[in-house]
Order: structure tokens, then sequence, then C-alpha cells
């Protein structure tokens, strides 16, 4: 018998080409809209439409006009890839008054509104000083206890806050003084012109319970920190007006306070 013979079958493949890119379902619509993404990011960003040119400041008196002017032109100027930029999308309120507050101590906020095109509203708030905190130098304090610049000599009004040691690091626009305790210097101090008519003229935090007013008339008055202060300038109300005399006051050294009696030298 003849044997029969095996044959082998091989399935037949096709090589498929691939499609070009730009022939693909996706291609155009993606290509479109990145189109106009494109387009749309350089009119907000790139276009002259959008660039601030009109920059109105109000508030500032003592830092001048120029000078915050410049400072924010410096920040609101950018460079994304190659292209330079001014949008008024752009605008980075946080990063500016981070800027303008620590280039000049005397400017305690700043607010920054957009007007669509091409405008910036600044309004400024600068410092008001209520305190001269004094140790080598003295210089101008704000509510905060935040010294911001040199006192000149036509403060004379303002007490003067002493310190013993003179901190090893600050400058302008750094916390010298503790907001509670020149809080409460001011609002002695304010307590004694109003029920005794005296002026203070320096002020000592000399401990975390003492505290020592120096008036303008040279003597000086003890208090407790931690006690009533109304009752503490009653007391020396009623010492002024019953045990010591206009006459005795000019050679008064100081009056305390700070226990159940009042003690006076």
């Amino acid at each position: 018998m003849k044997k029969r013979r095996k044959y082998r079958y091989q399935k037949s493949y096709r090589i498929k080409r691939r499609k070009p890119i730009f022939k693909k379902g996706f291609f155009w619509p993606g290509f479109l809209a990145l189109l106009c993404l494109g387009g749309l990011s350089y009119f907000f960003f790139f276009s002259s439409f959008f660039q601030i040119k009109d920059i109105n400041i109000e508030g500032e008196q003592k830092v001048s006009r120029e000078d915050i002017l410049t400072g924010i032109e410096g920040e609101i100027g950018k460079k994304i890839l190659f292209f330079e930029t001014k949008s008024v999308f752009l605008v980075n309120a946080a990063e500016m008054r981070e800027a303008l507050i620590s280039a000049y101590p005397q400017i305690a906020g700043i607010a920054f509104e957009r007007h669509l095109p091409d405008s910036l509203d600044v309004r400024v708030t600068e410092r008001e000083a209520r305190a001269v905190w004094c140790c080598e130098e003295c210089y101008l304090m704000d509510s905060q206890g935040i010294i911001f610049e040199k006192a000149g000599l036509d403060s004379p009004d303002l007490v003067r806050v002493i310190v013993s040691e003179y901190p090893e690091e600050i400058g302008l626009g750094e916390k010298a003084v503790e907001e509670e305790v020149l809080s409460m210097i001011l609002e002695i101090e304010s307590k004694l012109k109003d029920k005794t008519g005296l002026k203070i003229k320096e002020a000592k935090a000399t401990s975390a319970e003492r505290m020592d007013f120096k008036t303008d008339e040279g003597w000086e008055i003890y208090f407790n920190a931690r006690e009533d202060i109304n009752w503490q300038i009653t007391k020396l109300d009623l010492v002024l007006e019953k045990e010591i005399s206009p006459e005795e006051r000019e050679h008064l050294d100081y009056i305390d306070l700070r226990f159940t009696r009042v003690y006076y030298k």
C-alpha cells in the first residue's frame, strides 16, 4: 500500500500598513483644539489688549508713589518661554504684596484690584505710629509692636517704650514689643490722661508683673500688670488729691501702686 503524504498548511499573514498620524480620527480635532488653546493663550497673556497700561495708586503718604510704582512694575513683568508679558491675568497679588511690604516697612497692607482689559488699582495702607521704641536708637512703632522707621523730632506726643537689652537681630518691619504688652502700655497711658490728667513720657515693662511709667513732671508710677489697672489708677487719683499737694509733686520721686497700700517717695 502507498503511504499517504502528510502536508503542513501555514496560514498566510498580510502586513497592515500603519496610517499616518494625520489620517487618524483623533488628530485633526486634537490639533484644532490645541491650535485654539494656543491662540487663546496668546490673546490673553501676550496680546497688547490685556497688557497693563494704567496703574492707579491711592493711600500712599510716607512711601512715594514713584517707589511703589517701580516696585509694582518690577513684579508684574514676566517672561514665559521667549515672550515678555505684563498681562492683567498674570498679576500675583500675594507675591507683590509680600515684596512691597518687605521693601517698604511703612506699608502695613496693600490691596490690588484688576480692571479689564488693562488697568490695576492699588490701595496702600500705611502703618500708624502709636509709640516710640527706644534702645540704642528710637523708632516709630505701630499698634502691633512693629517698628517701621526712625523716630524724628516731630513725634513728642508719643510714649517712649524703653527696653533694657537691645535684641541681637531686629530690623524695620519686625516686631520689637509683644502686641499684648504694648496694648496694656497704651491703655494705661490713655486712662492716666483721662482720669488724672497726667501725661506719660516713657514706659518700661520691667517684668511680667511690673510696668514703670515716667510722667512729664519727672516722677514715676509703678503698676502691677496682673492686677486691676482701673483700681490702681483710682488709688493714684485719690493719693494725688488727698495726700500730695501740687507743690510736693515737684519733689516727688515715685508712686508705687503694686500693693494694697500706696507707697510714694
